[in-house]
């Protein structure tokens, strides 16, 4: 444990947290609330205070492209694999329990084996679409006693995570979905079983929301406020909530301009809920040739991780962990985290050294309640200080938070928190182009503080 007096200076290359751990100022004042929890969901194989990091998809089966023949990934290697970058999660595989039931057992077998928790994608059960939307007897192919009968065969894994729903569904899918889930936990009553769905978000194109590309005039009206209003009155017996939105766009340094908007909409929607929140990060680019999407160095992958955390997000993922089919024709190292071959990308080694540092805090994290964000622009010029941060996440605190008068310095976004009824600063380097920002908190009288940098 370490005091610093009235002002401590920090040169950070990525992120930080610090965690104040007593006060030695009788002057100072802490309206902390030691009883107050977090929302949070964890698998109970981990505990409540191991945070969920999870990868879209898993390894895949072997495959034809080009020629070319890759063997299949689902092996005790691989799974080794997820487990040694840091994810503990993963979304499926390909194919399906529906199409190749033994590739999906050996999948359970070997995430059993690592410590990995999988979802099931199983469309024999079920499968949501827009042909079901519209006829509320075809929600299920299976009775509940068939459904109950049929996960038997893959649910006594201890690897066993829960069942693919939908991957951004439309709200017309809505009614398709909490129907599912009714009697997923009907089966499932009593156990940390979840279903996995995600959810769309602000990267979602405009007039998407309700239907999609080809929704109703009515559901074009739908607004990104009311998709999520109508997601959380629906889905109650979720207990997480997942987005996805991949803000590293374009050439050079160029950034999403509503990441960090998105950011604040979910967190005051989940606050509200009181539910977790789960994001996905940007793991690839160029997918099938299209240059959208660029692929990311090591600073971005820390800079969207760093920043989630900040905002208060209880989990995430990465998409894609291993280069999925339909991304085959991306050039070779830009399909995710693992390509095709199952060869570990440059964004492997990345996304392992950012992990640790979560691995390093998030008995911290999870234990965490969000108060705030304090936002300090210096006037250097780079693509994240010319984002939008949320008046509603910088007023409540006013630069300030307990012990902390202000933070002065570089570009630098600062997650508040409670711990415990402790302060705990989350510190990120608001850049995706300098190495390093030296941030300055400033306090009134001596603190006792601890640091976890770079998950020392």
């Amino acid at each position: 444990m370490k005091k610093f007096n009235k002002l401590f200076c920090l040169l950070i290359s990525c992120v930080l947290l610090i965690s104040a751990t007593g006060c030695g100022s009788k002057g100072n004042e802490n309206n902390l609330d030691p009883n107050e929890t977090p929302a949070v969901y964890y698998f109970d194989r981990f505990g409540d205070e191991v945070m969920p990091i999870g990868g879209y998809i898993g390894p895949t089966l072997g495959f034809g492209h080009n020629g070319n023949y890759y063997p299949s990934q689902i092996t005790d290697k691989h799974y080794a694999q997820v487990a040694e970058c840091g994810l503990n999660f993963i979304i499926g595989t390909r194919p399906s329990f529906s199409v190749n039931s033994q590739a999906v057992l050996d999948a359970l077998r070997y995430a059993d084996q690592n410590d990995v928790m999988y979802y099931v994608q199983d469309n024999y059960l079920f499968q949501v679409n827009d042909t079901n939307a519209k006829d509320p007897n075809n929600y299920l192919y299976v009775t509940e006693e068939e459904f109950a009968e049929r996960v038997k065969a893959y649910s006594n894994y201890d690897s066993f995570a829960g069942i693919i729903v939908r991957d951004e569904p439309f709200a017309k899918h809505f009614d398709q979905c909490a129907a599912i889930m009714d009697v997923f936990y009907d089966v499932f009553e009593g156990t940390d079983k979840q279903v996995y769905i995600n959810s769309n978000s602000l990267q979602c194109p405009t007039g998407w929301f309700g239907g999609g590309a080809n929704g109703t005039a009515e559901e074009k009206e739908m607004t990104v406020e009311e998709y999520m209003t109508e997601w959380f009155e629906k889905f109650q017996s979720l207990d997480y909530y997942s987005y996805d939105t991949y803000p590293f766009v374009g050439k050079g340094d160029n950034i999403r301009s509503d990441i960090l908007i998105n950011y604040s909409l979910v967190r005051r929607f989940c606050e509200q809920y009181n539910k977790p929140f789960w994001t996905f990060m940007q793991a690839g680019g160029n997918w099938n040739g299209d240059s959208n999407w660029r692929i990311i160095n090591e600073g971005e992958m820390w800079w969207q991780i760093s920043t989630a955390l900040a905002f208060g997000a209880k989990g995430y993922e990465f998409f894609p962990y291993n280069c999925p089919p339909e991304c085959v024709n991306s050039p070779e190292g830009d399909e995710g985290l693992v390509g095709r071959g199952g060869q570990k990308n440059a964004g492997w080694y990345h996304a392992q050294n950012a992990n640790a540092q979560t691995q390093a805090c998030d008995h911290i994290l999870m234990k965490s309640v969000h108060k705030g964000i304090i936002h300090v622009k210096s006037g250097k010029e780079d693509s994240t200080n010319k984002l939008e941060m949320p008046a509603i996440e910088t007023s409540g605190l006013n630069g300030k938070f307990n012990e902390v008068k202000s933070i002065t310095g570089d570009n630098s976004i600062t997650g508040c928190f409670n711990y415990k009824g402790k302060t705990m600063l989350y510190v990120v380097n608001n850049s995706i182009t300098l190495d390093k920002a030296k941030v300055t908190i400033n306090c009134d009288g001596k603190q006792d503080y601890t640091v976890i940098q770079r998950g020392v």
